[in-house]
């Protein structure tokens, strides 16, 4: 396995990673904002193996320290060996180790007590010295991937063995998350399902006495409304016998009702024609009359027609 590879892939996850070192490993992850720490960094001698390094690191972190009795703090990169010394022993991890990144050139930084002065090169700090405060130095960011933390997770996953137990680890948690959300979305469904069903029930039945009171209203408008709509046989016959009573005695033979139309036959033995038709026409309820004998002497009929 190609070390490219893995280390592009470290970086990928690095946040994840830290997650699971702060987890597993919490004590070693305190940061010291209390004391004043000496920064240098040395570059690594080529040509050494990993146990050479180690020693080599070792005496660096002894014969560099200005303290007899001090803290130390070293982390090796890729060219250097970065160490932070202290007069006491200090509390956790030193924050100008802790902090992020920052781009290359020089940077003023506050710290949580001290102000630094740094210049960054490729993502690794080249000088820090402490200096006063400045209006315009930023806070130092200490949420954000640490630049100088050795995670003990790294060197676990970078054996053959640890990274395929960590990826099959990985792939089983994203597994169970998409299995958490599709019962969770399968149950929210459910339950907006039901919801649905129950409000429709409740809808269905208003709807129903909706219609019903619809129903009603129109039923009452038309009971209302029928004798205009339709005209009233009754009254219409009453008109028209009021004015045939004003000539006398009539007989009626037979009579219909349809279209708003009145159709009598009538007998009457002594009856002015023209003046029931003129009485007829001046009754407002009556739009057209016509009159027309039916049979030779006395015989009549009679249609009056009704409007609106």
């Amino acid at each position: 396995m190609s070390t490219h590879p893995l280390q592009h892939a470290l970086v990928k996850l690095a946040p994840i990673l830290e997650k699971l070192e702060q987890w597993f490993w919490p004590e070693e992850h305190q940061i010291d904002t209390t004391k004043l720490i000496i920064y240098t960094c040395k570059p690594l001698p080529g040509n050494l193996k990993s146990s050479e390094l180690k020693q080599w690191t070792d005496l660096q972190v002894k014969t560099q320290s200005p303290f007899i009795s001090g803290g130390a703090y070293h982390y090796v990169s890729r060219h250097a060996l970065h160490m932070w010394f202290a007069p006491t022993p200090l509390d956790g991890i030193p924050e100008t180790a802790r902090q992020s990144a920052l781009p290359d050139g020089w940077h003023s930084v506050q710290g949580r007590q001290a102000c630094y002065k740094q210049h960054w090169q490729r993502g690794v700090l080249m000088t820090c010295e402490v200096t006063t405060n400045s209006e315009t130095a930023v806070p130092i960011n200490l949420e954000g991937s640490s630049w100088a933390v050795s995670r003990k997770i790294d060197k676990a996953v970078k054996t053959p063995g640890n990274w395929l137990l960590f990826c099959a680890l990985l792939v089983a948690c994203t597994g169970l998350w998409y299995v958490s959300a599709a019962v969770t979305i399968h149950i929210q469904q459910q339950m907006a399902e039901q919801q649905a069903q129950t409000v429709t029930e409740q809808m269905g039945e208003r709807v129903s006495q909706l219609d019903q009171l619809k129903n009603n209203q129109s039923l009452m408008s038309q009971l209302s409304s029928w004798t205009n709509e339709y005209s009233s046989f009754p009254e219409t016959f009453a008109a028209l016998a009021k004015s045939m009573n004003m000539q006398g005695s009539w007989k009626m033979n037979q009579v219909n009702w349809q279209n708003k139309t009145l159709t009598m036959e009538f007998i009457a033995e002594q009856v002015d024609i023209a003046q029931l038709v003129a009485d007829l026409e001046a009754n407002p309820a009556f739009i057209e009359v016509n009159i027309r004998p039916f049979v030779a002497g006395e015989g009549w009929i009679v249609e009056a027609k009704v409007g609106e």
